[in-house]
């Protein structure tokens, strides 16, 4: 005892830590209910190693990587697994709660439909939202989806071919006159606004860099221990408050938006029955319509103003971050197969003849059943859909029987999860799948279509994916329609290297293609 008193405080504590590290890796890799699972050494004593494939924004390639060498199931982290197996996600899936990293992405620190973790409030908030998004009122918007469309071309047919645009801008801006219009009602006219030629800021600008900022602090909200958190949001660098308060921006605007609607719609001063208020059939902006729902839901079902805040943020930051990234990397496709943009024209072209000095975009239920268009956009989502990354979910309890997946046991409390990266690479099931072909979607499986998980999967699945298929096909279109596509030397395959901030960018953080005005 003498001799552990002489020795140096700090000697002391740096020995208990290194006890403790030493006990804590010994435990998880020879002691813990997982140890059984396959999998690295590395991942399995400490979350370090996924933490770093999260910093270097290759999660994704990573869990590919595992789930080839080790099978179909993978211990990736002292207490989460990552496997591909159909039979284990129609459980996961409708019976497991979400992970606490979803918190994540609070929007305005509040929960959205996203970050719900439990299934059950989760229906709550989807009770609220869910009537916005059917096919007949989605329809009521064509008319402003084709008219920001060929806004959207008529700002092309500037440049008429002679230098490349940054289709990560144009779709962002094109996506955010679709979406504010559909959550806010309003008009941003922020394609019409673009100074294409001398890329001059507008008031566009901040609110699509904060959108598109919103995904990469939230990774860096999930790997950050509470108290880092606070010390980053303190930091007195531009680049750090730009990127940390994001979340406050895009809030300045919905809560301006939702101030506008209460003082403009009398039903908010109504003080009557509840069936003064104007009917669901009407065409409403989403946050016009939760605002509603507030005033004639039940008592456990009504939506806070800080609720509808929240919601709407989420809403607008998926229908225009994940989408315009999407389109950017299915319009790089068209650029480089031109067999592929060859059969999109021969069904689109004689869609769309010329009038008042426009080809006439045709309508959604016309695009809907165009069969190579389809499969393009299957195909495009197959690989190239903007979340693939592992949808995590906690083994509750509650469940009847003891779960196992792939015939290992797995403990309540456990992270479990599937990535659409991996499903969609099954060699079984997607016949070469690295491989970009349309036509594989032409005589689909049901093996193909019930693995297809570019939304989601289950109950929890993408709230927008309807409108997302809408506005897509109607951008697609028009662009096979106006423009000859080809691929500027700054844009290349190391470029659009796919990174993962659960959502996927490009690596090159841009996608520079030139559009060439069709001739014929």
């Amino acid at each position: 005892m003498d001799n552990l008193a002489a020795l140096p405080l700090s000697t002391i504590t740096l020995s208990g830590i290194a006890l403790y590290i030493l006990g804590s890796c010994t435990y998880n890799l020879w002691f813990h209910p997982l140890r059984h699972i396959p999998g690295p050494w590395y991942a399995a004593i400490s979350p370090v190693w996924l933490t770093f494939q999260d910093l270097k924004l290759k999660r994704a390639y990573a869990l590919q990587d595992m789930l080839v060498r080790y099978g179909g199931i993978v211990r990736i982290h002292p207490n989460q697994v990552v496997y591909v197996d159909s039979v284990a996600s129609r459980v996961v899936y409708s019976k497991c709660p979400k992970s606490a990293t979803y918190k994540a992405f609070l929007t305005n620190d509040g929960d959205n439909a996203l970050t719900i973790l439990d299934n059950a409030n989760h229906a709550i908030r989807k009770r609220a939202y869910r009537p916005h998004y059917t096919a007949p009122n989605l329809a009521l918007y064509q008319p402003e989806i084709h008219e920001f469309t060929h806004d959207a071309v008529d700002k092309m047919l500037q440049c008429d071919g002679k230098k490349p645009i940054d289709c990560l801008i144009l779709f962002s801006r094109l996506l955010t006159d679709i979406t504010f219009m559909s959550s806010f009602g309003q008009r941003t006219e922020s394609v019409k606004n673009w100074d294409i030629v001398n890329l001059t800021e507008d008031p566009a600008n901040e609110i699509i860099d904060a959108i598109h900022l919103f995904p990469i602090r939230g990774i860096l909200r999930a790997i950050s221990p509470q108290p880092l958190w606070i010390l980053l949001n303190w930091l007195p660098f531009p680049t750090a408050k730009k990127v940390l308060g994001c979340d406050n921006r895009i809030a300045s605007y919905v809560i301006r938006s939702r101030n506008q609607v209460i003082e403009n719609d009398p039903n908010f001063k109504l003080t009557g029955e509840k069936d003064e208020i104007r009917s669901d059939d009407e065409r409403l902006s989403l946050i016009h319509r939760l605002l509603l729902q507030s005033l004639r839901a039940k008592p456990e079902d009504k939506l806070s103003d800080d609720a509808t805040v929240a919601e709407s943020m989420a809403h607008t930051i998926a229908g225009v971050d994940t989408s315009s990234i999407t389109l950017a990397y299915m319009i790089y496709n068209l650029a480089r197969m031109p067999d592929v943009l060859a059969r999109i024209r021969e069904e689109v072209d004689p869609l769309m003849p010329m009038e008042d000095g426009r080809h006439q975009i045709p309508s959604i239920v016309t695009l809907e059943n165009l069969p190579y268009l389809k499969a393009f956009f299957m195909e495009s989502m197959r690989l190239y859909g903007a979340v693939p990354s592992m949808l995590e979910r906690v083994v509750p309890p509650t469940l009847d029987v003891e779960f196992s997946i792939r015939g290992f046991q797995i403990p309540p409390g456990t992270i479990v999860g599937t990535q659409a990266w991996s499903v969609h690479r099954d060699p079984s099931i997607f016949p070469d799948p690295e491989a970009f072909k349309p036509e594989r979607w032409l005589t689909a499986t049901e093996d193909m279509r019930s693995h297809w998980m570019a939304f989601g999967v289950g109950s929890r699945s993408c709230a927008g994916v309807h409108l997302a298929q809408i506005f897509i096909r109607v951008i697609i279109v028009a662009i096979c329609r106006n423009f000859d596509l080809e691929i500027p030397a700054s844009t290349t395959p190391e470029s659009m290297e796919q990174r993962f901030a659960f959502a996927m960018n490009p690596a090159g953080r841009t996608v520079p293609l030139v559009f060439k005005p069709r001739r014929d």
